[in-house]
Parts: C-alpha cells; structure tokens; sequence
C-alpha cells in the first residue's frame, strides 16, 4: 500500500522508523530531485556488483 500510495501517514511512518534503525536515510525533495534514499549497509554503488570476498 505504501508504494501505491495509498497507505495511511501511520503505517509510511512505522515503516520509515522500521527501515530508519536499519541504516537507510530519507532524503526530502528538493526543486531539481525527487525524494531518495542513503544507506549505510552498502558497500557499492548502485548497479555495481559487489567484490568478491578474497581468498
């Protein structure tokens, strides 16, 4: 519901706390962008694969 928009303020702010204590940041919009997100638990950018673990 929340990614069709159509969840009460409630459960968007229950799943933000959820997802906030995980390591993931909301970033509000601005004029030039749209809303996003930052994690801490990423070690790669987006659409990188990660390294493989050395032997």
């Amino acid at each position: 519901m929340a990614e069709a928009g159509t969840a009460g303020i409630a459960s968007v702010e229950k799943l933000m706390r959820h997802y906030t204590a995980r390591g993931v940041s909301f970033i509000r919009r601005d004029e030039g962008m749209g809303w996003g997100i930052r994690t801490t638990f990423l070690s790669y950018d987006y659409g990188d694969e990660p390294s493989s673990p050395k032997s």
